[in-house]
């Protein structure tokens, strides 16, 4: 087992590794220790938040809070923390409005983050790939094909068999710019 819960003199449990290079370190394994995440989440709460926010929102709602801010800074948090109102941060919800920290649940929180963190990730259409997509979506039967571009190489999924010979027509005859 590359982890374990120990109990010391207290009685209390004491955990023995919370990262993955602490559990390969005394176990030679690389497998991550299952407790390590619910560790680090501690270790973050208490540097960035109080005591009374912990009590007032949850380590869970923390974490995921801790984890929005990050994203809208486009950057891990500081330490020493940068002073962070949580009863006044703002989630924005799915409807378009937002809602305090404090009714907002774990899930829209974390839909919040993703949706700050995909649209960084999101690669801008190159003009081939807009030509392409532009033609086959004219077609109803090829609507449904995907075109991606990588380090100059084209690739398209999900191509109709029935629709193949006109997929290759319409392919042979987009300009590209």
């Amino acid at each position: 087992m590359p982890c374990k819960r120990e109990r010391n003199g207290d009685s209390s449990p004491r955990l023995e590794a919370t990262t993955t290079q602490n559990v390969t370190r005394r176990t030679g394994s690389a497998v991550p220790c299952p407790f390590a995440r619910t560790a680090s989440r501690y270790v973050r709460i208490a540097r960035f938040a109080s005591p009374r926010d912990e009590q007032a929102y949850g380590t869970a709602k923390l974490d995921a809070a801790l984890g929005y801010i990050e994203a809208k800074l486009g950057k891990p948090l500081a330490h020493p923390p940068l002073p962070v109102s949580l009863d006044r941060l703002r989630i924005p919800t799915s409807e378009g409005g937002t809602k305090s920290l404090e009714s907002a649940t774990v899930a829209e929180i974390a839909a919040a983050t993703g949706k700050l963190t995909s649209a960084s990730r999101k690669k801008p259409k190159t003009p081939a790939r807009a030509a392409l997509e532009k033609a086959l979506g004219g077609i109803s039967s090829l609507a449904g094909v995907r075109v991606s571009e990588s380090g100059g190489a084209v690739s398209f999924g999900a191509v109709p068999l029935a629709a193949l010979a006109r997929f290759a027509r319409v392919v042979a005859k987009v300009k590209l710019p």
